[in-house]
């Protein structure tokens, strides 16, 4: 009797010592990140050159830059220290990138002006935010 008092016991005590450790990996995995403007903006930038590729492949590429583009200056960043003079010096050269792409009509120059602004992109990853640089290169049209 003392032998099955002994194993109930235990096997209580290890059921409620999982059960509670499966509660708290709950809590962890529901906390949701919420992502910054910032970052929310170039995820629309990642997502209109993806766009962008696909009408020069097609060689239907006619756009405008998108006006909240111009927000890469302005909005919330996840690091307030990302905003800086570098920052701002890789924002300008991203946006002229855009600018001379979008002004550009002849098909082959459009790729190397495409090319152009996913370079300012990954320059600017390579000093401020690593992880999408990989994401970042699929967009690159062979010349």
């Amino acid at each position: 009797m003392k032998k099955t008092f002994v194993l109930f016991t235990i096997a209580l005590f290890s059921f409620l010592a999982c059960n509670q450790g499966n509660s708290s990996a709950k809590n962890k995995g529901s906390i949701m990140y919420e992502s910054k403007p910032l970052a929310l903006l170039m995820l629309d930038m990642y997502d209109e050159s993806a766009l962008w590729k696909e009408a020069i492949l097609a060689d239907s590429f006619d756009i405008e830059i998108p006006v909240d583009f111009y927000g890469i200056y302005s909005v919330e960043a996840t690091d307030r220290a990302v905003r800086n003079d570098v920052f701002m010096a890789q924002a300008d050269a991203y946006l002229k990138a855009v600018k001379d792409l979008v002004e550009m009509s002849k098909e082959k120059q459009q790729v190397k002006k495409f090319n152009s602004t996913i370079d300012a992109c990954v320059s600017c990853h390579q000093v401020f935010c690593q992880g999408p640089i990989d994401k970042i290169k699929h967009l690159y049209i062979e010349e």
